[in-house]
This record gives structure tokens, C-alpha cells and sequence, in this order.
């Protein structure tokens, strides 16, 4: 498409690691989500893993995670307001607590929160995503994902179009 060819050119791809991945598909979310959560609590003093819950029926399937203080997740029901955005305060053995003071045991927080290094474009829909923001444009990719996810970004020395 010249449409997609033109964003590419103006919003080209950098090395800079990307704070949100704007994807497709629900497989290409937690794919993502893994390989950045990994490998940035390798980097991490002070990090725990907490591990999904066997059976869930949510289409938004909670995946194992690292947290650690400072991490940016995304709510997903229940204590945790669906689609908005929490932080890590502390975390511990047992619980990990938000900077909205909410304290989640490790199970609640598996089921209420989730990584969000990769967002799909149909969840994006009214954030306002800090940093570097890289849309994926693999498969059916209409104009209108590429206006959902530019306009998601907070400015345009920030976005990148794969």
C-alpha cells in the first residue's frame, strides 16, 4: 500500500528499544510481552515471578510475568480497572503492591494485571501511550490501524511504523 510504504518513510524504524508494540493479533501480545518482560528482569535487583493461573476463561489470557518496582502493567478487570494503566510500588514474596496503594496477592495480580510491552490495536483504543510506540504491520493491516495507533503516541519523534 503507498499509504503504509509513506509512513514507513517518515516514521522508519530505529534501534531504540520500543516502550509499547502495537500488534494484530491476540498470539503476537504475549509472544512480545515474554521477550521483553524477560529480558528486562535479568536487569533487575529486585524482581519475582509470578506464574498464570492454570485455566482462565478471559479472552486476554493472563501470561507468567516479572515484576518488579517501576513496571508499567494494564489492567485487566476485576481489583484493576480494565484498560488503564497501574505501576509497580514494591513487590514481595507473597504480594506486590501499585502505586495507587492497591496490595494484590500473587494470584489477584496474575488475574487483574497484565504485561504491556505489546497491546493490540483494538485495546489501544483511548490510551495515551508514553515513549517510543512501534506499530507492527504484518497481515491485514487497514488505514485505519495506522490512525488508531500514530494517534496514540504522544508525538511523532516517537513512533515508529514496521
Amino acid at each position: 500500500c503507498n499509504w503504509l510504504e509513506v509512513a514507513r518513510r517518515q516514521f522508519p524504524l530505529t534501534s531504540r528499544l520500543a516502550d509499547t508494540h502495537l500488534v494484530i493479533t491476540r498470539k503476537e501480545r504475549p509472544r512480545i510481552n515474554a521477550a521483553m518482560n524477560s529480558t528486562e528482569s535479568k536487569q533487575k535487583v529486585s524482581c519475582i515471578l509470578v506464574t498464570a493461573p492454570k485455566y482462565c476463561s478471559a479472552r486476554n489470557a493472563p501470561q507468567d510475568m516479572y515484576l518488579w518496582p517501576g513496571l508499567r502493567l494494564l489492567g485487566a478487570g476485576g481489583s484493576c480497572l480494565k484498560g488503564c494503566f497501574y505501576h509497580v510500588k514494591d513487590v514481595h514474596y507473597d504480594s506486590v503492591t501499585l502505586t495507587d496503594g492497591q496490595q494484590l496477592d500473587l494470584e489477584r495480580a496474575s488475574r487483574c494485571l497484565r504485561l504491556s510491552y505489546a497491546i493490540t490495536y483494538a485495546s489501544c483504543q483511548g490510551l495515551t501511550l508514553q515513549g517510543v510506540v512501534r506499530l507492527h504491520t504484518r497481515g491485514h493491516f487497514p488505514c485505519q490501524h495506522l490512525y488508531v495507533g500514530a494517534s496514540r503516541a504522544t508525538s511523532a519523534e516517537l513512533l515508529e511504523v514496521e
